[in-house]
């Protein structure tokens, strides 16, 4: 991840400097798991090395037996790191695919995992749905698009655009009120 392709997704640079330190934190701890894994993984190596050894010099069964387990240590030991790096390129990934989150760790703990693919392109299948389904019912976990500058509008105004009446707020769906929430927030503070 890069602070070119965060900026090219129009993220803000307080944005991107939130993303990067995710990243660096969540990059560091998986390296840390992966350096140790690697550790343990050349440990094992070495006592399949030293098993082989022995097995040309000893009892072959029993040597033969513990070669095996320690080559099935190893398989389980290079298995364990390999789904450790799919579920950090998914969690990267799924993570970037939203960069319109106001909190891209509450959204994430809000999708069901289990239904997303990341695919040999790095693209995601079963993503959209889910924060296409998040985005409507819970759309206050999204930055609007569409919202109004805060602030006074300039002379040649009468007045705020959009401006609602208490009436008209009371006769609003919520989706009406979300998508002119800056609008509708102005009126309600003004009517106070």
């Amino acid at each position: 991840m890069k602070r070119e392709e965060l900026t090219a997704l129009q993220l803000t640079e307080e944005q991107v400097e939130a993303v990067m330190r995710l990243h660096g934190q969540g990059l560091t701890e998986l390296q840390n798991r992966l350096e140790k894994q690697s550790q343990e993984l050349a440990a094992a190596r070495q006592q399949t090395q030293a098993l082989q050894k022995q097995l040309e010099a000893g009892d072959p069964a029993e040597l033969a037996r513990q070669l095996q387990n320690a080559r099935d240590e190893a398989q389980s030991l290079k298995d364990g790191y390999e789904q450790q790096l799919k579920d950090k390129d998914m969690h990267y990934a799924i993570r970037s695919a939203m960069p319109d989150a106001q909190d891209a760790e509450i959204v994430a703990s809000l999708l069901d995992v289990s239904r997303i693919k990341l695919e040999g392109d790095g693209s995601l299948t079963g993503l959209a749905e889910q924060l296409a389904a998040l985005r409507e019912t819970k759309p206050f976990l999204f930055e609007s698009s569409h919202r109004r500058p805060m602030g006074i509008r300039p002379a040649e105004s009468d007045g705020y655009a959009g401006a609602f009446t208490k009436e008209q707020i009371a006769g609003m769906t919520p989706q009406q009120i979300n998508a002119n929430w800056d609008a509708v927030s102005l009126a309600l503070q003004a009517n106070t």
